[in-house]
């Protein structure tokens, strides 16, 4: 990999991250809807909304190469991994 190519990527990470973070997010804020009965319409366009925006970036990574795809992809479940872990010391969970 050329130091272009690394270059080119950087970017691609805090993307991922900030992607992920609102992805995740959102999934916690879908499951609130269904189970408490907010709106199951109001779920499904979340939903969507939150799947389309990951699909379309990870679509547009992969149009620049392997190395935006794999950073986009590092900062997508380093969110996940902070959402989890932060949700699981919330519920109290896992100890």
């Amino acid at each position: 990999m050329t130091q272009e190519q690394i270059l080119a990527a950087l970017p691609w990470l805090p993307l991922g991250g900030l992607v992920g973070w609102a992805f995740f997010a959102s999934l916690r804020r879908v499951a609130e809807l269904y189970l408490g009965g907010g709106g199951a319409g109001r779920a499904l366009a979340l939903q969507l909304g939150r799947l389309a925006l990951a699909g379309v970036l990870f679509w547009l990574a992969a149009r620049q190469g392997a190395a935006p795809l794999g950073a986009l992809f590092l900062g997508f479940l380093l969110a996940r991994l902070v959402i989890v872990r932060r949700d699981v010391k919330r519920l109290g969970a896992g100890s």
